[in-house]
């Protein structure tokens, strides 16, 4: 097979498995070190470092390797795909091992070192397989370089090639692979393939080594060809740098921009990163179908256009702009992404010229960019400007930095023409959040690096809003996760833990029974906007017995030693949402065991989803299979379950009981909203409480949620009767 060939499938291969192992190692490590913003910066910035470093050093020793021994490119070619493999499979066993390392450290809660010890361990387990696959690069060049006509467009065909496995990479596993196999196989389908590769690139150096003998002499000064001469100015290195950063920042304004409409499921972020890089191969293939034909796309036309593309992406997420569905709307990011794929191969190929060791440098200061545009992006850029504003500020700076390159006769008229027009379509373009503001003068909105949170409406109409999803409104729903318990408690409960605050309505309640409450939220903005649904909230925030915590729930619970009475979990809605199997799976009801005191009692809230009772089936088997006690009720409204689950026997006390064991300042906020009446909250609740054998009859073959299968999440083939469970 010709070469060439060969390595288009090899790099289509492992851009694919590449994004298997990216996606699953990524949810591990949540797993294990915490769902939150910190972690994921972690997991982006390691993944691309390794990236960097392997692109950098092994483009340099592939210079001085000969053809002939197995220290030859393709030789170390083949190692790199190998321990890739190795990698897939490794790397959860290593993250397990590193939380366990870290149980044993007393770190304070939200403390620096306990994240720089987190950071640590996650490089420890990410870097070795990240390094290899970055060095895929330099040494596929340097056996295309020795064995092909010289070329300086080597790298943009393996780009084009890997590419097209990544946005394979990306929606195949999560639209088919995960729901069916679950996380650990499909990793072993991507050792599968990197292993494939490596006997595949062995056996080629073999047939190699035992051909004829002009085969086989050293290469000496080819080592050196370039096929065009390599631009050795700085600018184009520049840009380089600038584009990685740019499309990782305008990557994370657009997964802030687009949720408010498409919602936080793992098919909406599969399927934003699917269309950006199916766009960028698009992008790559016109340039190289372009230069093959001695044709090419002008840097001081296509950058230009960039800036503008990426401004032009906002006028396809205002909402006053109407299109026959949401999922339209990406259409928005396509122009921006076609020209990525343009522009970042013909950068390379400008800089490198084909030669392995400039190649590695070239994309070593690409992936840097990458590495610190998300960290712009969401710790500086939307906290401190907003999402519209900080779009504005990146495409006045794309522009800017295409000034050097223009032609004398391009830079008043890119000046006086595109400039404009990106200030004018930010001044005019609206975003979700920007509505909210207009519609709601009263709205408060708080933004930082996890989310944008926005509180609006008056009296009991107030609701809350997480990146565009309202998440909860002043209900009587959390005050019953908190009275109930308590009341049906053995003795009262005096140490409590609410793990997310939503308003901090069940926070609030659980207080008025005296006790030590602690508060755990994943998105700090959360907090700020307490005291806008509750006028005693910060009151509350000052009280020795409260205390609000900014972190994961699961992680908090892994690293903390205290046990409590009772302990709240009301994940975010709706229970589809990406990341919520972490607090509805199997291995996190182990873990709020471990942290129960011997009476201690679990209040779960599962909503209702009449179209998958596969769902509420998984979650009540899986909380049974770790308490031996469960009771099922009607959430207040009848909205869903409240499962309480306990290591002892629960009472199921009458309502007049459990009145009477309530605290004057709990009863007064039982009836809070319900003309003072007290019982008004438990009417809808007591009389319907029911079997956890009757809610996983609604889907008796449904396994339990699992870390590793999380069928909440992953739903796709299930709901359109392509998969079932019996």
């Amino acid at each position: 097979m010709n070469i060439r060939v060969l390595f288009f499938i090899f790099f289509l291969l492992s851009g694919f498995a590449s994004l298997l192992d990216e996606v699953v190692w990524s949810r591990h490590a949540m797993a294990h070190f915490g769902a939150n913003s910190a972690t994921v910066s972690i997991i982006l910035s390691v993944f691309m470092l390794g990236l960097a470093a392997g692109s950098l050093t092994l483009g340099r020793i592939v210079a001085v390797r000969r053809q002939d021994s197995w220290r030859s490119p393709l030789v170390l070619y083949a190692v790199c795909e190998l321990m890739i493999g190795i990698g897939a499979v490794t790397v959860p066993v290593m993250l397990t091992f590193g939380r366990n390392l870290l149980l044993h450290r007393n770190a304070a809660w939200g403390s620096p070192g306990f994240t720089v010890a987190s950071g640590v361990l996650i490089a420890a387990a990410l870097l070795p397989w990240t390094f290899c696959m970055g060095g895929t690069f330099p040494l596929a060049m340097a056996v295309m370089r020795d064995r092909l006509p010289p070329s300086g467009r080597n790298f943009s065909f393996l780009y084009t090639a890997n590419v097209v496995g990544a946005t394979l990479g990306t929606i195949i596993p999560a639209f088919l692979l995960i729901e069916i196999i679950g996380f650990a196989d499909t990793l072993w389908v991507a050792f599968s393939l990197n292993l494939l590769i490596a006997l595949v690139a062995i056996g080629c150096f073999l047939r190699r080594a035992t051909g004829d003998g002009r085969e086989n002499q050293p290469l000496g000064k080819a080592i050196s060809i370039v096929g065009e001469e390599a631009d050795r100015s700085r600018w184009p290195l520049a840009l380089l740098f600038l584009m990685g950063l740019s499309s990782l920042v305008i990557e994370v304004l657009w997964i802030r921009l687009y949720t408010p409409f498409l919602n936080s499921y793992v098919y909406t972020f599969a399927g934003i990163l699917g269309i950006y890089l199916a766009s960028n191969y698009l992008g790559s293939l016109a340039y190289r179908i372009a230069s093959s034909r001695f044709f090419s796309f002008p840097l001081h036309v296509t950058w230009p256009l960039f800036s503008l593309a990426c401004a032009g992406s906002y006028l396809f997420v205002d909402p006053r702009i109407h299109f026959g569905s949401d999922m339209f709307r990406l259409v928005g990011i396509v122009p921006a992404c076609v020209l990525m794929g343009m522009i970042t191969p013909q950068l390379v190929d400008r800089c490198s010229g084909g030669e392995p060791r400039r190649a590695g440098f070239c994309y070593f200061l690409n992936t840097v960019g990458c590495i610190l545009g998300p960290l712009l992006g969401g710790f500086v850029m939307i906290p401190w400007m907003g999402e519209r504003w900080a779009g504005l500020a990146l495409a006045l700076v794309l522009v800017a930095a295409a000034i050097p390159i223009l032609h004398a006769q391009f830079r008043v008229a890119t000046v006086v023409a595109v400039m404009p027009i990106i200030v004018l379509i930010l001044l005019f373009a609206r975003t979700r959040y920007d509505i909210f503001e207009l519609e709601h003068p009263e709205a408060r909105t708080v933004r930082d690096h996890a989310a944008t949170t926005v509180a609006l409406g008056e009296g009991m109409k107030k609701k809350l809003y997480v990146n565009g999803c309202s998440m909860t409104a002043l209900s009587d729903i959390c005050k019953t996760m908190a009275h109930l318990p308590m009341a049906m408690a053995r003795e009262k409960p005096r140490k409590v833990l609410v793990l997310c605050f939503g308003m901090g309505t069940a926070f609030r309640s659980a207080e008025t029974w005296g006790a030590d409450v602690t508060a755990v939220e994943l998105v700090p903005g959360v907090y700020d906007v307490f005291n806008y649904f509750h006028a005693d909230a910060d009151r509350l925030a000052r009280l020795p017995n409260c205390h609000l915590v900014v972190d994961d729930g699961r992680r908090f619970l892994e690293r903390t030693q205290d046990r409590f009475d009772l302990i709240m979990v009301d994940p975010s809605p709706p229970v589809e949402s990406v990341g919520t199997s972490l607090l509805h799976s199997r291995q996190f009801f182990e873990i709020v065991r471990q942290h129960l005191t011997p009476n201690g009692i679990l209040c779960h809230r599962i909503p209702t989803n009449e179209n998958d009772p596969a769902i509420e089936a998984a979650i009540a088997k899986s909380i049974s299979s770790v308490f031996p006690h469960v009771q099922v009720y009607s959430s207040y409204g009848k909205y869903g379950h409240q499962l309480l689950a306990s290591l002892q026997p629960l009472e199921q006390p009458e309502l007049r009981s459990l009145i009477a064991r309530m605290p004057a300042r709990a009863a007064a906020d039982a009836g809070e909203w319900s003309g003072h009446n007290p019982a008004a909250i438990f009417e809808t609740t007591i009389p319907y409480p029911g079997s956890i054998r009757e809610l996983i009859a609604t889907a008796p073959k449904v396994p339990a949620l699992d870390d590793d299968h999380p069928i909440n999440e992953y739903f796709l083939l299930r709901k359109h009767g392509f998969l079932h469970w019996d």
